[in-house]
Protein backbone atom coordinates (compact mmCIF):
# COMPACT_ATOMS: atom_id res chain seq x y z
CA UNK A 1 0.00 0.00 0.00
CA UNK A 2 1.48 3.36 -0.99
CA UNK A 3 4.11 2.33 -2.54
CA UNK A 4 5.40 0.78 -6.05
CA UNK A 5 2.96 -1.53 -7.89
CA UNK A 6 5.08 -4.23 -8.86
CA UNK A 7 3.94 -7.39 -10.96
CA UNK A 8 5.87 -10.65 -12.12
CA UNK A 9 4.24 -12.40 -15.22
CA UNK A 10 4.69 -13.66 -18.62
CA UNK A 11 2.50 -11.30 -20.82
CA UNK A 12 2.49 -13.66 -22.94
CA UNK A 13 0.69 -16.03 -21.35
CA UNK A 14 -1.78 -13.76 -18.73
CA UNK A 15 -5.03 -14.49 -17.85
CA UNK A 16 -7.74 -12.09 -16.86
CA UNK A 17 -7.43 -12.79 -13.02
CA UNK A 18 -3.67 -12.11 -13.66
CA UNK A 19 -3.90 -8.90 -15.54
CA UNK A 20 -7.00 -7.68 -13.09
CA UNK A 21 -4.56 -7.47 -10.22
CA UNK A 22 -2.09 -4.60 -11.87
CA UNK A 23 -4.68 -2.72 -13.89
CA UNK A 24 -7.55 -2.67 -11.00
CA UNK A 25 -8.43 1.36 -10.98
CA UNK A 26 -9.60 1.41 -7.62
CA UNK A 27 -6.83 -0.63 -6.02
CA UNK A 28 -4.54 2.15 -8.09
CA UNK A 29 -6.37 5.25 -6.59
CA UNK A 30 -5.78 3.93 -2.93
CA UNK A 31 -1.64 3.23 -3.81
CA UNK A 32 -1.63 6.94 -5.44
CA UNK A 33 -4.12 8.68 -2.63
CA UNK A 34 -2.39 12.14 -1.93
CA UNK A 35 -1.90 11.37 1.69
CA UNK A 36 0.89 9.30 0.59
CA UNK A 37 1.14 7.30 3.74
CA UNK A 38 2.02 3.59 3.48
CA UNK A 39 -0.11 1.43 5.46
CA UNK A 40 1.04 -0.58 8.70
CA UNK A 41 0.11 -4.20 9.88
CA UNK A 42 -2.08 -3.70 12.83
CA UNK A 43 -2.89 -7.83 13.67
CA UNK A 44 -1.39 -10.78 12.77
CA UNK A 45 -3.09 -13.98 14.18
CA UNK A 46 -1.63 -17.02 12.80
CA UNK A 47 -1.80 -17.55 9.26
CA UNK A 48 -3.91 -14.29 8.65
CA UNK A 49 -2.87 -10.56 8.56
CA UNK A 50 -4.51 -7.10 8.75
CA UNK A 51 -2.61 -4.15 7.13
CA UNK A 52 -4.51 -0.61 7.40
CA UNK A 53 -3.61 2.65 6.13
CA UNK A 54 -4.82 6.20 6.09
CA UNK A 55 -6.20 7.76 3.07
CA UNK A 56 -7.60 11.42 2.51
CA UNK A 57 -10.76 12.89 3.66
CA UNK A 58 -11.22 10.39 6.47
CA UNK A 59 -10.97 7.07 5.06
CA UNK A 60 -9.20 4.20 5.75
CA UNK A 61 -8.10 1.65 3.62
CA UNK A 62 -7.63 -1.65 5.03
CA UNK A 63 -5.96 -5.14 3.51
CA UNK A 64 -6.74 -8.46 5.07
CA UNK A 65 -4.56 -11.38 3.24
CA UNK A 66 -4.49 -14.85 4.13
CA UNK A 67 -1.02 -16.59 4.03
CA UNK A 68 -2.76 -20.00 4.85
CA UNK A 69 -4.14 -23.04 3.26
CA UNK A 70 -7.90 -22.64 4.30
CA UNK A 71 -10.60 -19.81 3.88
CA UNK A 72 -10.83 -18.23 7.06
CA UNK A 73 -12.81 -15.40 8.49
CA UNK A 74 -11.13 -12.30 9.18
CA UNK A 75 -12.26 -9.74 11.74
CA UNK A 76 -10.99 -6.03 12.60
CA UNK A 77 -12.16 -3.70 15.08
CA UNK A 78 -12.58 -0.05 13.93
CA UNK A 79 -10.50 0.87 17.09
CA UNK A 80 -7.20 -1.36 15.77
CA UNK A 81 -7.79 0.90 12.27
CA UNK A 82 -8.11 4.30 13.82
CA UNK A 83 -12.03 4.34 13.61
CA UNK A 84 -14.72 5.39 15.89
CA UNK A 85 -15.90 2.38 17.03
CA UNK A 86 -20.08 3.72 17.31
CA UNK A 87 -20.08 5.74 13.93
CA UNK A 88 -21.50 4.56 11.15
CA UNK A 89 -18.79 3.39 8.50
CA UNK A 90 -19.61 2.49 4.37
CA UNK A 91 -17.29 -0.09 3.37
CA UNK A 92 -16.22 -0.47 -0.25
CA UNK A 93 -14.88 -3.93 -1.46
CA UNK A 94 -12.15 -3.18 -3.97
CA UNK A 95 -11.71 -6.45 -5.75
CA UNK A 96 -15.87 -6.59 -6.63
CA UNK A 97 -16.14 -2.80 -6.85
CA UNK A 98 -19.17 -2.45 -4.69
CA UNK A 99 -20.65 -1.00 -1.60
CA UNK A 100 -21.04 -3.71 1.06
CA UNK A 101 -24.85 -3.81 1.62
CA UNK A 102 -25.29 -2.83 4.93
CA UNK A 103 -23.84 0.14 7.37
CA UNK A 104 -21.06 -1.45 9.22
CA UNK A 105 -20.72 -0.42 13.28
CA UNK A 106 -17.29 -1.68 15.90
CA UNK A 107 -15.73 -4.38 13.21
CA UNK A 108 -15.30 -5.59 9.79
CA UNK A 109 -15.15 -9.28 9.06
CA UNK A 110 -14.60 -10.89 5.51
CA UNK A 111 -14.04 -14.22 4.19
CA UNK A 112 -10.56 -14.43 2.77
CA UNK A 113 -10.41 -17.67 0.19
CA UNK A 114 -6.17 -19.21 1.13
CA UNK A 115 -3.42 -17.34 -0.61
CA UNK A 116 -5.62 -14.43 -0.59
CA UNK A 117 -6.49 -10.91 0.09
CA UNK A 118 -9.27 -9.02 0.64
CA UNK A 119 -9.13 -5.12 0.11
CA UNK A 120 -11.66 -1.92 1.43
CA UNK A 121 -12.03 1.46 2.32
CA UNK A 122 -13.55 2.15 5.16
CA UNK A 123 -15.30 5.76 5.10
Amino acid sequence: MKGPLLIGYDVRTKDEVTYGIPTNKEIIVVNQDKLGIQGHKVMRVGDFEVWVGPLSYSRVDVLMLNKGNTTTNITTNYIDVGLNLFKPVYVRDLWKHNYLPSIYRGSLTAEVKPHDCRVFVLA
